[in-house]
């Protein structure tokens, strides 16, 4: 009895959360956490130092997205059957992407709940390489993007009461805060995964072989020197495997990581795009005097403007945690070549040379398929609204002066 009240008793403190502090994985992802369960998209809970799945966790996951479905339906359908000019088609083409990418996103997301899980369990398993500073480290940037970002998107939530369309706005509302607990999710597992790489590149630092001047090594007969060093070369070599063997389970959860977000990370690069090339869009004629478009669903208390620069933003910073990643995972090819060049033992070179063929049969790249996650893909996407912009603004300068004429004709 005594025990087993100290083990609810540690299982309780374990539990307790504290902000920018965290101890192991599901402290560390609590806030990202909290907020999937509220929006039904985190069917899991953890339980004996792992994650399972929670049947009324699944339910409750369940009801709200085929809530969400039916609503996307009924707005799609609504915006179908409004009689709008070709001045709104535009907006309304807008509205019909976004309401859509929102869909496939929930859907994807419903579907891939085992993967999901697979993901969160190799990653606990994973994170366990990991010191009390390193999770702290991390806490302090993931708490407070997750936390910011979240509070980012409330504060507008009483707008969607103030105006028409408030059930447009809500299901709008719904899809961005799942959009973000994904997108957030994502990027809290690469930087995971870069702290990993990190911990793994200053292991593969002390295998250096540093030069000796010591006394004792200086007066110690060359038996014992040869029978010391000997020893020290089974030791690295040993270490070392280890070290192959945490890459390989490392990439391993890179390429799990990939396979799971596939279709959130595809969908994610192209409604940045249309959403800040549409938005700009509206914002360049809003602000001009021109008429309010068809854009329903802006729940924003500034038109336009804000939602470009959220996107841009969060996609901004997703790029910078791939980026910075991968840039761990180079540093590793280079240790590696520097341990080899400064080593001398010829069972750690062989060893050091096959780390090395390991390194370049795993890329770990962050991608999508055809989408991989770098500064290329950002600049890229910029380039791209900047071209698709001046198109639709000539679009909408044709149709202006193809409007005068006729009212010319007709005088």
């Amino acid at each position: 009895m005594i025990r087993d009240s100290r083990r609810i008793e540690n299982s309780r403190k374990r539990k307790k959360w504290i902000p920018w502090r965290a101890t192991d994985l599901e402290s560390l992802m609590y806030p990202n956490f909290f907020i999937g369960l509220v929006y039904g998209c985190y069917p899991y809970k953890f339980e004996s130092n792992k994650y399972v799945f929670s049947g009324t966790r699944f339910v409750y996951c369940t009801f709200v997205m085929i809530n969400c479905m039916c609503f996307i339906f009924v707005e799609i359908y609504k915006i179908n059957a409004e009689d709008v000019n070709n001045y709104y088609l535009t907006g309304k083409i807008h509205s019909y992407l976004f309401l859509l990418s929102g869909g496939c996103t929930i859907v994807a997301m419903y579907v891939l709940s085992r993967s999901r899980l697979r993901l969160l369990q190799s990653l606990s398993e994973m994170s366990r390489m990991l010191s009390p500073k390193d999770f702290n480290d991390l806490a302090k940037f993931i708490h407070t993007t997750d936390i910011f970002s979240f509070l980012v998107l409330v504060v507008h939530l009483p707008n969607c009461f103030e105006k028409d369309h408030i059930m447009q706005h809500l299901v709008v509302f719904y899809i961005t805060q799942v959009s973000l607990s994904l997108d957030m999710f994502y990027m809290n597992c690469v930087c995971i995964l870069k702290a990993c790489f990190r911990k793994l590149r200053k292991n593969l630092e002390q295998l250096k072989e540093t030069p000796r001047n010591d006394q004792w090594f200086t007066k110690t007969p060359w038996r014992e020197k040869s029978q010391f060093n000997g020893q020290r070369s089974i030791l690295s070599v040993m270490r070392l495997k280890r070290f192959e063997e945490e890459h390989l389970r490392i990439s391993n959860v890179v390429q799990l990581l990939n396979k799971t977000f596939l279709v959130h990370i595809a969908t994610l690069t192209i409604m940045t795009f249309v959403n800040d090339t549409f938005n700009l869009y509206f914002y360049l004629i809003w602000f001009n005097g021109g008429e309010f478009l068809y854009a329903s669903g802006q729940f924003w208390y500034t038109k336009f403007l804000p939602s470009v620069i959220y996107q841009m933003a969060k996609f901004s910073i997703i790029i910078w945690a791939c980026q910075t990643a991968k840039t761990e995972v180079l540093k590793i090819d280079m240790t590696v070549h520097d341990v080899l060049s400064s080593t001398t033992d010829a069972s750690l070179k062989h060893e050091l040379m096959l780390f090395a063929l390991q390194l370049l049969h795993r890329e770990n790249t962050f991608s999508a398929r055809v989408v991989t996650m770098n500064a290329t893909l950002l600049m890229e996407i910029l380039g791209g609204v900047v071209m698709y912009l001046l198109i639709l603004i000539q679009f909408l300068l044709n149709n202006v002066v193809c409007l005068i004429k006729s009212m010319l004709k007709v005088e």
